[in-house]
């Protein structure tokens, strides 16, 4: 049997295995909006479905109307993905040749070391660095980096995870401006918009160099549909349009956009409801104690429970489900919890105090 070389070069988990969690539980480990309200309004939602969407091949072309419609872009600027995850791929496979410079951060999302692999590329990571007040990149050395290497492609996912890093649109406009010297691509990755209410859209018109790919998995609570899209130039759209497959997304998932982009506000009042939830659970940690960076942008919060740690997370394993400690140095020895309501943080911060008698 003959395989491909580069796929020799990358590993992925068990693809068959059972990853079952309770329902009972709460749902805190995956960064999903897991928001009740919305989940309410999504189920409605299920209910209307056209059974046609079932037997019936995809018809996309009003939901890029009303997809354009709601981002104020010209739906020929838009190419919509198998969630972001594929977005990202189809932009490897579109612009990315082997042994092209691709820079990419780290610890970020796990499938960007992946596709720099299958496509061949010649990886430089940038590792995150730590601070007192969470993990950081230095813009400046990372600038110098861009004009010495003039990379084919730059990911940043903006905000990344799971450092819950995000460059400012000042610093996107260097970064971009650097890029588009060097002829580099730039990939914003917006995946926990609008958690982190900065966007680089309005960079769009200017830099061609620019492509920005979304996700309904985060603040629209859709992770299950599998459902993005990807932002750019007309020019660059129709060249990852060439590699699209058949359809891009399916008929449900197709259904459910076009009714939420019509319901936008239960997606504004759920992010609200999670980031008070946030700055709850944030203040009380810092009540008792315990370790919080001081800002950071994304879905989920960290926490370094410091010497309660163990005894902390034996009791909350019988509540919740949350990464329990991260690995790379910038962020190592912290709790990771996606975000949740003031109601149900108040659960576990009731837990914690529990355990440790304060």
């Amino acid at each position: 049997m003959i395989f491909k070389k580069t796929l020799k070069k990358v590993s992925r988990p068990n693809w068959i295995l059972n990853n079952y969690r309770d329902t009972r539980k709460l749902w805190l480990d995956k960064n999903e909006n897991t928001d009740e309200i919305l989940a309410k309004q999504t189920k409605k939602m299920l209910s209307k479905l056209d059974t046609s969407s079932v037997f019936s091949y995809p018809n996309l072309g009003p939901i890029y109307k009303k997809l354009g419609n709601y981002l104020k872009i010209n739906p020929k600027k838009i190419i919509l993905t198998s969630g972001s995850d594929a977005g990202i791929k189809m932009i490897f496979e579109a612009f990315v040749s082997p042994k092209d410079i691709v820079i990419r951060t780290n610890p970020t999302f796990a499938m960007y070391g992946v596709y720099t692999k299958i496509y061949d590329t010649r990886e430089i990571v940038v590792n995150y660095k730590r601070t007192k007040d969470g993990p950081k990149i230095d813009i400046k050395k990372f600038l110098r980096l861009i004009k010495k290497k003039k990379p084919r492609l730059i990911c940043l996912p903006n905000s990344d995870s799971p450092t819950g890093h995000a460059f400012k649109n000042s610093e996107i406009k260097d970064i971009l401006s650097v890029a588009k010297t060097s002829k580099s691509l730039v990939l914003i990755d917006e995946a926990y918009y609008p958690f982190y209410g900065q966007t680089s859209k309005r960079f769009l018109s200017k830099y061609e160099n620019l492509l920005i790919t979304r996700t309904t998995a985060k603040a629209w609570g859709l992770a299950g549909l599998r459902v993005g899209f990807v932002l750019s130039s007309h020019k660059n759209i129709n060249e990852i349009h060439k590699i699209r497959p058949m359809y891009e997304i399916n008929n449900i998932g197709a259904q459910i956009l076009s009714r939420i982009l019509s319901k936008q506000k239960y997606i504004n009042q759920s992010v609200k409801r999670l980031i008070n939830g946030k700055k709850y659970f944030r203040s009380e940690l810092k009540k008792i104690g315990f370790k919080v960076f001081k800002s950071e942008h994304g879905n989920f919060l960290h926490v370094d429970f410091l010497n309660d740690k163990k005894k902390i997370i034996k009791k909350l394993n019988k509540i919740v489900y949350f990464r329990h400690n991260e690995n790379h140095p910038s962020i190592s020895g912290y709790s990771r919890f996606s975000l949740t309501s003031k109601k149900n943080f108040s659960k576990i911060i009731k837990q914690i105090r529990k355990t440790i008698n304060k």
